[in-house]
């Protein structure tokens, strides 16, 4: 039975004698009982398929159909599969696109992630998107967990000092999430045969490349990547810059000159902050990538902590 409504984020005010319908984009008709009323409960409660075309009749709801049609409005409710569970609101956030949240789901569900380093932005980049719905990750670190990281690094407390994070990571979020798969290669990158003999490995859609050493990860990683193909995310928090890159169209495309070389040892200022607010553009920006279907870019984002915006 399908059921048809507003999409959840879709507001409905009655101000003076108008109606706004809509979020950020909004239309304005004249107020009318019988159209608020229609509104109300197509917003929350739905209407089954035979009786939301029988509104189609009347001539005013008509035209307000019409209206909510051509601006995505509408939706097929499929919340009740995912309600009381971790992807109840998900589900929600995903009506903003434009196919079925659903669709959505199914889809990130069947993405394998690698994401290499599990410090700062690697390892809360795989708790967002492990909570986002991704459910298939190739963990790849050679560290044990150090007092030091517990400043940033939120998913590690005291009690993991001295183990390694590879396992740790697989550890606590198999605890929560029974579903998930987790691959991990416990080794250090030094070449870039290393990285593509896990690439070669392993049916990869998208390299988070997170780690800082050695001082050329990045240009190794990005010419793997080259090579099979993958998209590839690196990124860099530093002490009052953010920067982060996406490339998935290798056409023409070489190194950006932010990411050739990092510094022979790795940048000690860093705070849970910085490194969250990175985090959590990344997880945003990966999460964007599969839902609108745009393979084919590139980016370069630097954000200013000082300012709050990017530059």
């Amino acid at each position: 039975m399908e059921i048809i409504k507003l999409k959840n984020y879709i507001g409905i005010l009655k101000r003076n004698n108008e109606l706004h319908i809509g979020y950020r984009k909004i239309f304005k008709i004249i107020f009318d009982e019988e159209i608020f009323k229609f509104l109300l409960n197509l917003k929350y409660k739905g209407f089954e398929k035979e009786i939301f075309q029988s509104f189609l009749k009347n001539s005013k709801i008509k035209e307000v159909i019409k209206k909510l049609a051509l601006l995505s409005m509408l939706t097929i409710d499929n919340s009740f599969i995912y309600k009381d569970t971790i992807l109840e609101n998900t589900y929600f956030y995903f009506e903003q696109f434009k196919d079925n949240p659903i669709n959505y789901i199914s889809k990130i569900k069947n993405v394998n992630i690698l994401i290499l380093g599990l410090g700062a932005i690697g390892a809360n980049v795989l708790n967002s998107l492990v909570r986002s719905g991704f459910r298939n990750f190739v963990l790849v670190d050679f560290d044990v967990v150090t007092i030091s990281n517990l400043n940033r690094q939120n998913l590690y407390d005291s009690d993991d000092i001295g183990y390694k994070k590879t396992i740790i990571c697989t550890k606590k979020i198999k605890k929560f999430f029974k579903d998930i798969n987790i691959k991990y290669y416990d080794i250090k990158i030094n070449s870039k045969r290393d990285i593509s003999h896990i690439l070669k490995q392993e049916r990869i859609d998208l390299f988070l490349q997170a780690s800082d050493t050695p001082y050329f990860i990045n240009k190794i990683c990005f010419e793997s990547s080259k090579v099979f193909n993958v998209p590839i995310f690196l990124c860099g928090v530093g002490i009052d810059l953010g920067i982060f890159s996406l490339v998935s169209d290798f056409d023409k495309t070489s190194l950006d000159k932010n990411f050739y070389l990092n510094k022979d040892k790795p940048l000690k200022a860093s705070i849970e902050m910085t490194s969250n607010i990175i985090s959590s553009f990344i997880s945003l920006e990966i999460l964007k990538f599969f839902m609108l279907d745009n393979n084919r870019y590139k980016f370069v984002k630097i954000f200013d902590f000082n300012t709050m915006k990017f530059s």
